[in-house]
């Protein structure tokens, strides 16, 4: 099993500058395409470009989802990740809010600067789904 990890760093791009408020962090598991990760940022920056900073996150993720799209990547949003504990299944889990190629979890945040807890959640949802195989202590 391939497992890797990706951090997006903002880079300077046409119309871009150096600060994005969108923030956004990847997991990629199981990559088939070596290509994918850049289709997901191309998309977050054109995003990025048509609307703007400011913007609640469900907004960043409709678009998003409807651009990857375009691209014929398979997109499903607001995925519930269930808690699976002795034998049972919680429903109280989380959502990821764009799964892209049964692969990726793209978690979206609107916000000046990524915080400890931002990366907690995204790693969270990995091991319920149980595509992160080490200790996230």
């Amino acid at each position: 099993m391939d497992f890797g990890y990706f951090e997006p760093r903002a880079k300077a791009r046409k119309g871009i500058g150096l600060k994005c408020p969108i923030h956004f962090c990847i997991a990629l598991c199981r990559m088939s395409q070596n290509d994918l990760p850049k289709v997901i940022l191309d998309a977050a920056f054109r995003v990025h470009s048509a609307l703007g900073p400011g913007l609640f996150e469900h907004v960043y993720e409709v678009i998003m989802a409807h651009e990857l799209r375009k691209q014929n990547l398979e997109v499903a949003r607001q995925v519930p990740i269930p808690i699976v504990y002795d034998g049972l299944e919680f429903e109280e889990g989380y959502r990821a809010d764009l799964i892209v190629e049964p692969s990726v979890i793209v978690e979206l945040k609107s916000v000046e600067a990524l915080l400890p807890v931002h990366w907690k959640r995204l790693f969270t949802q990995l091991k319920l789904k149980k595509l992160w195989p080490w200790s996230i202590d």
